[in-house]
């Protein structure tokens, strides 16, 4: 049997071209904090209208594995629908059953697909800061809807989408109207942040997964967000409530926004912050470290020297040499940090370079990526325990670690997959380790009914989760017994 593209449908794009910037001539009216004026600037001829089964249309144009490809094992008939070996999977009727118990929470999933309304997008340059603490403008796409005749509509609350890891530009939320483009369909305005290093700071490197800069550029632009809608009349969008998102990266991001409304000051005023939805994240950075140097493996080998690039611009007293001091011979010589920092190449794409150099470990079953040995990613310096670079290393992941020295005031909702290869479970054991006992927190582990070693993988329960907050469950709050609260 072979999984049917329309379980793409929360995690494919449609691309488009990065359009040319200009300055807007913004309102002087009263804006909605007015202790402050938050500076944006909308990309000309960004703003226009898109349609959700625009998006659906566009299914696998840039997914780059083809899970139309995949074969799955024979599985017994379900009770009330027909034999998988006899389903269409052009029918849409007969698929949607079998998606909804593979994948659970998708109640009004035909309703999405089905919509044709005209909802509107543009990007937007917004000021906020660098790692240093500098000024600097970046850039991400706002999603909402507008009338008939162009004029803003209320939403009924604020999204911030922290999105998962990318190595290309042109994956950016700016650079293509994407899956977070979904989520309008919830009466949202949905933000979706580039994240420093990426759009218009493409030249710079990115903090792969350092939480207080990114929690502070993503609220940034939230911040920039309402002030645009203030400016074009919606004079109630600062006591909207804040539904803050994210899968991967985009889960230690989220989990990260969380921490800094509730310790930041101003931005505790600012914000009502009414669920955070974190999905496979690497909230426990020390952890993942020293598992992959005592395990010697590495799968999705991007993700090591994309940590240590951006630990060597926010910590240069710690990560202080050269690149070539923390990695292999054969990852130096490949020029695979070059690939990279410059963001021209996909994840899949740099894997592939990595392959070439480095032989990867035989898969087991359905194997997504690649999987190497540590030692041969990183150097001996890096790889040996006790050492002063592995030390420095371990001491900036500790700094990173999201499960200790705080725990929620906010709801949050923790996903995982026991079967994750990319982002192993433990670091949901470890968030729920941390804040198993807050009230605030639910754990909720993805243990598929069908085929677990496969459809439990990083990347396919991403869909999952995609799905599902795509079709409203973001917007849910639970309480320790799984129930809905009020």
């Amino acid at each position: 049997m072979k999984i049917t593209r329309i379980l793409l449908v929360s995690a494919l794009t449609i691309v488009s071209t990065f359009p040319a910037i200009i300055s807007c001539s913004n309102s002087e009216d009263t804006p909605y904090n007015p202790t402050e004026r938050y500076e944006y600037e909308i990309v000309k001829n960004s703003l226009q209208t898109y349609t959700i089964s625009q998006v659906i249309e566009n299914l696998g144009k840039s997914m780059p594995i083809n899970l139309d490809d995949i074969e799955l094992p024979q599985m017994p008939q379900l009770p009330g629908m027909p034999s998988l070996s006899e389903m269409s999977f052009d029918n849409l009727d007969e698929l949607l059953p079998f998606l909804k118990l593979l994948i659970g929470k998708i109640g009004n999933i035909e309703e999405i697909m089905a919509d044709n309304t005209d909802y509107s997008t543009c990007v937007m340059r917004f000021k906020s800061i660098d790692t240093k603490g500098n000024p600097i403008w970046l850039s991400g796409r706002l999603y909402f809807k507008r009338d008939s005749q162009g004029n803003f509509v209320v939403p009924n609350h604020v999204v911030l989408a922290n999105h998962y890891t990318i190595c290309s530009n042109a994956q950016t939320s700016s650079a293509e109207i994407g899956l977070y483009g979904i989520m309008a369909h919830n009466d949202a305005l949905v933000v979706a942040p580039d994240y420093l290093g990426y759009g218009e700071t493409v030249s710079k490197d990115h903090p792969y997964c350092i939480p207080d800069v990114t929690a502070r550029n993503t609220l940034d632009m939230v911040r920039a967000a309402r002030q645009y809608f203030n400016d074009n009349g919606i004079r109630e969008i600062g006591t909207l409530p804040l539904y803050n998102i994210g899968y991967s990266q985009g889960g230690i991001s989220a989990l990260a926004v969380a921490k800094y409304i509730q310790t930041d000051a101003q931005a505790k005023k600012e914000f009502t912050l009414a669920n955070t939805y974190c999905g496979g994240g690497p909230y426990c950075m020390p952890r993942i470290y020293k598992d992959n140097i005592e395990s010697n493996t590495l799968a999705y080998p991007i993700i090591t020297p994309m940590i240590i690039i951006g630990f060597k611009d926010y910590f240069p007293d710690l990560i202080n040499l050269d690149y070539k001091d923390y990695f292999s011979d054969a990852i130096n010589k490949a020029g695979i940090i070059d690939y990279i920092r410059k963001k021209s190449n996909t994840d899949f794409e740099i894997m592939d370079s990595i392959a070439k150099v480095i032989e990867p470990l035989p898969s087991e079953g359905l194997e997504i990526g690649i999987t190497v040995r540590t030692s041969d990613v990183v150097s001996e310096e890096t790889f040996r325990q006790g050492s002063d670079i592995y030390k420095n290393i371990l001491k900036a992941t500790e700094i990173c670690d999201m499960t200790v020295n705080w725990t929620p005031e906010s709801h949050v909702h923790f996903m995982h997959s026991k079967y994750d290869e990319w982002v192993n479970y433990f670091n949901f054991e470890a968030a729920q380790e941390a804040f198993g006992d807050n009230p605030n927190t639910y754990f909720e582990t993805i243990d598929p009914l069908f085929f677990p070693e496969i459809l439990g993988k990083h990347m396919l329960t991403g869909l999952i989760y995609f799905a599902r907050t795509f079709c409203g469950e973001y917007m849910k709050v639970y309480d320790k017994d799984g129930n809905v609260t009020d």
